[in-house]
């Protein structure tokens, strides 16, 4: 895995310890996201849990979904209107 960018790295670390298996959960979802075409101060805002983020058309898969994941095995797909 290459490296990720140092404001995700520095989100992703203000809330979980660096080598923990959580830190490495997250900074795997973070390239899917990257790879996806999210911006990088998206992603970080997304892993900052940051309340002023604002979801953006872009966001959606498709332009329509929007898939969240809770814990290991559960998915959920949101449809924007």
């Amino acid at each position: 895995m290459s490296q990720i960018p140092d404001t995700i790295e520095r989100a992703i670390l203000e809330r979980t310890s660096p080598h923990s298996r959580e830190a490495q959960l997250m900074k795997e979802q973070a390239f899917a996201l990257l790879r996806d075409g999210m911006n990088e101060e998206d992603v970080a805002q997304v892993f900052q849990h940051c309340p002023d983020m604002v979801l953006k058309r872009e966001h959606l898969l498709n332009g329509k979904y929007l898939l969240v994941q809770k814990g290991r095995k559960n998915y959920y797909v949101i449809t924007a209107a």
